[in-house]
């Protein structure tokens, strides 16, 4: 069941808002070209490094000052903000352990009873730390993969998913965890510098 139809569009003009900024970047700034052809997931065994992991951007703020609105970049606040979402902030819990210097953000228009939300969340994490807890969370259903960009854990059975069939998803990387309700969500996290 996926979300109702304006949590889709405010997605949707978020996403389209970063990759407008990213085609508007100068021919320097501009990332290499891709491989248009899809890439399917590979499965990788629990603790196994992923390939790369997206760097923070120059503009990236300390770890230590990281907020909801600071998460994102300044073009999707706005774009939640026109949507009438605000963020409500709280600790960043994977399963019982919270996640020292993580934060985990709900943006919602929280005036009106709805289940039109997004969660985005962002934590620091020691390798050893990483793999125990992807290890838990394979023990418990969750599926691992790795991509180019770290490794992804992604819950079982999601009540509301994208439109590749991913819901709450966790990203591991070098010294870093972040959680979307949707694998295509991750995208949106701005990248704290550690």
């Amino acid at each position: 069941m996926p979300f109702p139809r304006p949590a889709r569009t405010v997605v949707a003009a978020a996403v389209t808002a970063l990759a407008l900024l990213t085609v508007s970047c100068s021919p320097a700034d501009a990332p290499a070209a891709q491989d248009p052809t899809p890439q399917a997931p590979v499965e990788t065994p629990a603790g196994e490094a992923p390939a790369s992991t997206p760097e923070p951007t120059e503009t990236a703020v300390p770890a230590e000052d990281v907020t909801c609105e600071t998460l994102v970049l300044p073009e999707t606040v706005a774009t939640f903000t026109e949507a009438g979402w605000t963020p409500k902030e709280e600790p960043f819990l994977i399963g019982e352990r919270e996640m020292p210097g993580g934060i985990r953000c709900m943006w919602a228009d929280f005036s009106v009873e709805s289940n039109d939300m997004m969660v985005l969340a962002w934590a620091p994490v020691a390798a050893d730390d990483a793999a125990a807890i992807e290890a838990e969370l394979v023990a418990e259903g969750w599926k691992r993969e790795e991509d180019a960009d770290g490794v992804l854990v992604t819950e079982p059975n999601p009540l509301t998913v994208d439109d590749d069939g991913y819901g709450f998803t966790y990203r591991f990387g070098d010294g870093w965890v972040t959680l979307a309700d949707w694998k295509a969500n991750l995208v949106l996290i701005e990248q704290p510098a550690l």
